[in-house]
C-alpha cells in the first residue's frame, strides 16, 4: 500500500482518538517528536507506556488487595500514572486517575476498587488502539520493495 494512504489511514485514526477523548494534544505533540529521535521512537515511546502503566495498575490492584489498605501507597502509584498519561497526552487515561485520586481522598476503598476496574479497561481499549498505530507505524516505515 502506497506509504501517503497508510500516513493519511494513521493522521485519521489519531484524529478519531483526539475526537473520542482518549488522547489531547499532547499526543499528536509526542508523535511529531519522532521526526528528530527516529521512525521508531513513537513505537517505542508507546510499548514503553504499556510496559509501564501495566506495571503500575498492577502494583494498584496488589495495592488494593492488602487487608489494611495504604492509600498513600495507592496514592503513590495513581500519581506516577496521572503523570506520565498526561505528560503524552492520554487524556482519556489522566481523567480516570483524577477520579482515583478523589476516591483516594474520600477514603473509599469500594470506590478505589471500581475506577481501578474502569481504568483497566480504558487501558486494553487503549492498548488495541495502540496495536492499530504501531501496525501502521511499521508498514510506513518499512522499506520499500526494488520495483
Amino acid at each position: 500500500m502506497d506509504r501517503d494512504v497508510l500516513r493519511q489511514q494513521l493522521s485519521e485514526f489519531m484524529t478519531s482518538m483526539e475526537l473520542e477523548g482518549y488522547v489531547d494534544f499532547h499526543f499528536n505533540i509526542s508523535y511529531s517528536v519522532k521526526r528528530m529521535d527516529g521512525p521508531f521512537s513513537f513505537i517505542e515511546l508507546l510499548n514503553n507506556f504499556r510496559s509501564d502503566s501495566q506495571a503500575t495498575l498492577r502494583a494498584m490492584t496488589q495495592t488494593l488487595e492488602q487487608q489494611d489498605l495504604n492509600f498513600d501507597d495507592l496514592e503513590q502509584h495513581c500519581l506516577k500514572l496521572k503523570g506520565s498519561t498526561a505528560c503524552i497526552g492520554i487524556h482519556r487515561m489522566a481523567l480516570a486517575c483524577g477520579d482515583m485520586m478523589n476516591a483516594i481522598a474520600r477514603g473509599s476503598k469500594e470506590e478505589c476498587i471500581l475506577i481501578l476496574h474502569h481504568m483497566k479497561q480504558l487501558f486494553q481499549v487503549l492498548q488495541d488502539k495502540f496495536d492499530i498505530i504501531c501496525q501502521l507505524e511499521r508498514r510506513i516505515n518499512e522499506p520499500m520493495p526494488n520495483a
